[in-house]
């Protein structure tokens, strides 16, 4: 290949003329990369598959077939799909298998594939019968034997894939240790965790090397749908090293869950429509230039690029289509967010977590608030003056009536008001009032419109006990008990929102359900011991616009913590993404295609959890991504209807 041209476009939500906003800071955009539908760039590709093997891979699925079964019949899908290319491109493909328990054997190394090496597959498919512990440190230690691995080689890709069910029972267990073997080899290495008994700590931190990813395959009949979209990106990768750099802006790092000047990427493939959020401050006397953005990448042939991308502003009003990825940006940092909190052991510092436990349209405490419809916008204003107006008169249990049904206004401050309810109760010196508030999730870190604090107001007019409460407060904040239900009702008034606004916006958009669904799997996992790994896996799918979306939910158990909010959500069960083109979802549909034996897949399943069969090749191909959703009320849920959160 000799030119890499991208499709680029830069657009923001707002015109770039100066603009005041009393909710937003910045003007938000999106930076949209369209790949070049290219044929496959290298001579040869490696594949090496290391499969653990131990004792566990033997527990039978909801299908009835045993863990490996799967694992070989996907395996033999692939073989079968790379002798298809053989007459449509001159890429010559071999396999290197490799089985490990508490013992390593390499089955087959570097042997071609062909129709002799297909015949053989029962044969070494008999080396992977089910045995022993997991040792995965002395996996990493045989891989050197499979040549140099730390060199590059020109118009070769070498791709590992390492597939586990379980957790170290034996040898070397430190993350960072293992981590360490790892980083030497150069290459694409995939960790896929089968079921909820592997550790996904673990394997996502194995996968912070260059080219490393990691997959949750929650029911092994979709095991070859993710191996597809492997499959297609190894296969079609058309560029890499790829860094994106915006003068006078920023661009949004999912994996940091922070704002930043520049964000890089191991790779992308050919026929990939991809977009990231960026932002800039409002044009003003003091900044009068527009973003840019400055895209470098080198092609499979290590050919490097580069191109510019000048941003387009709406003339007026808002541009419609960005103001749909404004709501995905919100939902990834609310993920994040609750991501962090759980994998904290929801013992982490309360500070950590201010931000998703502030109100939903807290003014000036959120960097991004919504900007969702005129209607909506006007209709929050109008409750936050009328409560303040209550709570200005003493009018205290009007405050409490109102927050009991919208509790998302605890700490929002209207445009044209100085205070907030928090600082009302200081200015009042009424501690009852305060201590009400605090208990209920208002923020001491909310400001007035002069930068006051209430602790700072209490302290000017000389009422102690305020001052007392509010210290105390910031040293202990609320118990870590009720914050699962703070962040339940934040989470909840967010999705109620963003159901408004698709009933006034766009209605049935597989876009928005889709994000409607990250946000559910958010709520559910804070109910469940598993919330860590399949929150996890909606990050990554999301954040890396993964064609493969986790659907099946009935692993997470909701036992650990207080019932979980009663939400009328029906989630999607089509395993394909928005994100996934049809190149791709071609790719899953070839490698998961069914078991010729009718009786190895039931018709039905057990009702206590929706276990996805194996899905049809043409329900693959379907655009329409996601189920109807039912009639939702816009309002949250309260997990004791007696009790309030």
């Amino acid at each position: 290949m000799s030119s890499l041209e991208l499709n680029t476009s830069c657009k923001f939500m707002n015109p770039a003329s100066p603009f005041q906003d009393p909710i937003r800071k910045k003007n938000f955009g999106i930076l949209n990369i369209i790949t070049p539908e290219i044929e496959p760039g290298f001579d040869i590709i490696r594949w090496i598959f290391t499969i653990d093997r131990s004792g566990s891979m033997e527990d039978r699925c909801p299908d009835g077939k045993t863990k490996m079964e799967h694992i070989k019949h996907t395996l033999n899908n692939m073989i079968t799909h790379f002798l298809t290319l053989e007459t449509i491109s001159n890429i010559t493909h071999t396999l290197t298998l490799i089985g490990f328990d508490n013992e390593v054997n390499i089955i087959c190394q570097d042997e071609l594939i062909n129709g002799e090496l297909k015949d053989k597959l029962p044969t070494l498919f008999q080396n992977l019968e089910p045995r022993g512990m997991t040792n995965i440190g002395k996996v990493f230690d045989r891989l050197s034997e499979l040549g140099d691995l730390s060199k590059r080689i020109q118009n070769t890709q070498t791709v590992h894939i390492f597939m586990t069910d379980g957790q170290i029972t034996s040898g070397e267990n430190n993350n960072e240790k293992l981590l360490e073997k790892l980083n030497k080899f150069n290459c694409t290495n995939i960790f896929i965790g089968f079921g909820s008994d592997h550790s996904d700590k673990l394997l996502r931190c194995l996968s912070h090397i260059p080219k490393g990813e990691y997959y949750f395959v929650e029911s092994l009949e979709n095991a070859g749908m993710v191996y597809g979209e492997i499959v297609h990106n190894s296969l079609y990768e058309c560029a890499e090293n790829i860094k994106i750099a915006v003068e006078n802006g920023e661009i949004y790092d999912y994996l940091s869950n922070k704002w930043s000047n520049e964000i890089s990427l191991d790779s992308i493939a050919s026929n990939q429509n991809k977009t990231w959020h960026i932002r800039q401050a409002w044009l003003n006397e003091t900044s009068q230039s527009n973003c840019k953005i400055k895209i470098t990448c080198e092609s499979s042939q290590n050919v490097s690029f580069y191109q510019e991308c000048e941003p387009v502003f709406p003339e007026d009003g808002i541009d419609k289509n960005v103001e749909k990825y404004w709501w995905r940006q919100r939902t990834q940092e609310l993920m994040n967010d609750v991501s962090n909190f759980i994998e904290g052991g929801r013992s982490s510092n309360l500070q950590d977590i201010r931000r998703p436990l502030r109100a939903l349209n807290a003014n000036v405490e959120f960097p991004l608030a919504p900007p969702p419809s005129p209607l909506l916008r006007s209709h929050n204003i109008e409750n936050t003056d009328v409560i303040i107006d209550a709570a200005s008169h003493n009018q205290w249990d009007v405050v409490w009536d109102i927050l009991d049904n919208k509790p998302s206004l605890i700490n929002n401050r209207h445009p044209q008001r100085r205070f907030s309810l928090i600082h009302v109760a200081a200015f009042q010196g009424n501690v009852s009032a305060l201590t009400n508030l605090l208990e209920r999730g208002a923020m001491p870190s909310v400001l007035t419109e002069d930068l006051l604090s209430a602790k700072e107001i209490a302290e000017l007019n000389n009422y102690h006990l305020i001052v007392e409460a509010l210290t105390q407060h910031e040293e202990i904040g609320p118990t870590m008990e009720r914050v699962p239900r703070l962040l339940s009702r934040v989470l909840n008034e967010f999705m109620a929102s963003m159901k408004t606004y698709m009933e006034e916006n766009c209605p049935k958009d597989p876009f928005m359900e889709n994000l409607c669904d990250d946000i559910y799997v958010a709520i559910r996992s804070l109910n469940s011991k598993l919330g860590s790994m399949y929150l996890g896996a909606r990050v990554l799918s999301q954040g890396a616009q993964r064609a493969y979306n986790l659907t099946n939910l009935g692993q997470m158990d909701d036992d650990q913590y207080p019932e979980p909010p009663r939400l009328r959500h029906n989630m999607s069960q089509n395993p394909n993404s928005v994100y996934a083109s049809p190149q791709t979802m071609d790719m899953m549909a070839s490698l998961s295609s069914p078991d010729p034996d009718p009786d190895t897949y039931p018709d039905t399943y057990p009702d206590t959890y929706p276990v996805l069969s194996p899905t049809p090749i043409p329900l693959l191909r379907q655009r329409s991504l996601l189920t109807q959703v039912d009639e939702w009320e816009p309002q949250y849920t309260l997990i004791d209807d007696n009790t309030p959160v």
